[in-house]
């Protein structure tokens, strides 16, 4: 079974359109429910209905142990070996830089695409960066995390766009259909299933279920007049 024959949960988001009287029904209820919440915010309502005990919440970063500390930029000493395009925190503690062609069109003519894998734990004592490769450009991709860490990267460059009339006809970017699965063990990335459209510059969030939904990006396919064009498809993972 190829990338291609996995079923898909695409939405085309054009076809579900709404009628003119439809959404002046939901503007009408809309105001509706504001109205009663602030009529019942006034009267005191809310601050009688008791609250049950709840934790306090916790912020995913640490606290700063000193909040008046003067902080300053600094370079750091070592090279990422690539143009970080797109970065993510791993549940490691290691950092990946995404960057597949590093927007370097010789790069992407050699089909060299490179991303690197930062060890920030130990980035003091060892300064090295593990190197990984894909198979297609993840140049200006997308990516969002599963519940087990993982990372899901999606999209990027198919095809470059071309503003130089000397060098043939103006084209606009292309978005690849690729997708990759960050083994944030392994570090390894797995190319999976393909989405249904390219996406070149998409979005990617993941949701409450675990699952990761994507929407936008530029797609595979051109316009008439080879400009790009926006995906209308929203996808589920």
């Amino acid at each position: 079974m190829t990338r291609d024959n996995f079923p898909s949960d695409a939405v085309d988001l054009q076809a579900d359109k709404i009628s003119r009287r439809s959404f002046l029904k939901m503007m009408v209820a809309g105001a509706l429910i504001i109205g009663l919440g602030r009529t019942a915010g006034m009267l005191g309502i809310f601050d009688k209905i008791p609250r049950l005990p709840h934790a306090e919440a916790q912020s995913p970063c640490p606290r700063e142990p000193n909040p008046n500390a003067k902080r300053s930029w600094k370079i750091l000493g070592q090279d990422s070996k690539v143009l970080a395009i797109h970065a993510a925190l791993l549940r490691t503690g290691k950092v990946i830089f995404i960057s597949g062609s590093g927007n370097s069109q010789r790069s992407f003519d050699k089909k060299q695409f490179l991303s690197a894998i930062w060890d920030y734990p130990h980035a003091d004592k060892y300064g090295i960066y593990g190197i990984v490769s894909t198979e297609t450009d993840v140049f200006c991709c997308g990516h969002s995390f599963l519940p087990n860490g993982n990372l899901l990267v999606a999209g990027g460059t198919l095809a470059w766009q071309n503003t130089d009339r000397d060098k043939g006809p103006r084209r606009g970017y292309a978005g690849s259909r690729s997708a990759y699965m960050l083994d944030t063990n392994s570090e390894k990335l797995t190319a999976i299933q393909n989405m249904r459209d390219g996406r070149w510059y998409p979005s990617l969030v993941t949701l409450g279920n675990g699952n990761i939904f994507t929407i936008s990006g530029y797609s595979a396919n051109l316009s008439t007049d080879n400009t790009s064009k926006v995906n209308p498809l929203a996808e589920i993972y």
